[in-house]
């Protein structure tokens, strides 16, 4: 009855026993806001176009994106301009598509344009992968 009574105690007590968690090891989800990775999006280039004649002229941004995002189709991607107030474009992604082009309708060739690009996923947006960029309109 005593081994019974000792072995029954060694594994309740064995049981109990906690292990220590790393919280500040807890980054590697890409979703979560303390993510310290690599980020979804980038930009690969910026142009400028001429809207037919005259001075209006189109920024285009050349964003790329990851493809761990793209495989979830759930998310938008948004641009704010913010050297004009109140300026928000928000993107058409296609299905899969690794790469998105995001327009600055009308900018002022040697004026420089800066941006916050940031996603929405899920309802709400990641914080860790806004990107602040700055580009000079110029052919």
């Amino acid at each position: 009855m005593r081994w019974i009574t000792a072995i029954l105690l060694v594994v309740v007590l064995h049981g109990c026993k906690k292990l220590e968690v790393d919280i500040g090891s807890l980054n590697t989800n890409p979703f979560d806001n303390d993510h310290t990775g690599a980020q979804f999006i980038r930009v690969d280039s910026v142009k400028c176009f001429p809207l037919g004649q005259g001075a209006l002229h189109q920024q285009r941004l050349y964003i790329g994106l990851d493809p761990q995002l793209t495989a979830e189709n759930d998310f938008e991607l948004r641009l704010i301009e913010l050297t004009v107030p109140d300026t928000t474009v928000y993107s058409n992604i296609a299905d899969g598509a690794t790469s998105v082009v995001l327009l600055n309708q009308q900018v002022t060739l040697g004026t420089e344009y800066c941006y916050l690009i940031d996603l929405k996923v899920g309802g709400g947006y990641l914080r860790n992968h806004r990107l602040n960029h700055c580009a000079v309109a110029e052919l």
